[in-house]
């Protein structure tokens, strides 16, 4: 994702990686989905502000899509719970030093999203 500059390149990526938790099971879902939480915060300070819109985007991408996800599970409580707090432990937590522009970002996103 890193090296893909063309705007029509860097969706068709973003909503591949996103996708993917569609077709794995719930459990590997859950655990793909910490895993890119885990791996894009670590790395977000490193990220040129040159490049922070296609992961934006990409962060956009995987809300959308884990909201279809879970509406595909029926909305299944403990689902919904897990990925809360899922979000809950790994972005918003104000002890956290993630980066503040994250967590609003996610904030927005995912209440654009929902709405979607």
């Amino acid at each position: 994702f890193w090296m893909s500059d063309k705007r029509p390149i860097q969706e068709d990526l973003a909503e591949n990686l996103a996708k993917i938790i569609e077709i794995l099971s719930i459990k590997m879902s859950l655990r793909y989905l910490e895993a890119m939480w885990a791996i894009l915060l670590r790395e977000w300070h490193g990220i040129d502000h040159l490049r922070l819109d296609k992961y934006y985007l990409l962060l956009r991408k995987f809300h959308f899509t884990t909201f279809r996800w879970l509406e595909i599970n029926e909305w299944n409580q403990e689902l919904v719970e897990d990925f809360s707090n899922l979000i809950l432990k790994n972005i918003l937590d104000p002890k956290s030093r993630n980066s503040e522009g994250i967590k609003l970002h996610t904030v927005e996103a995912m209440f654009e999203e929902m709405n979607n």
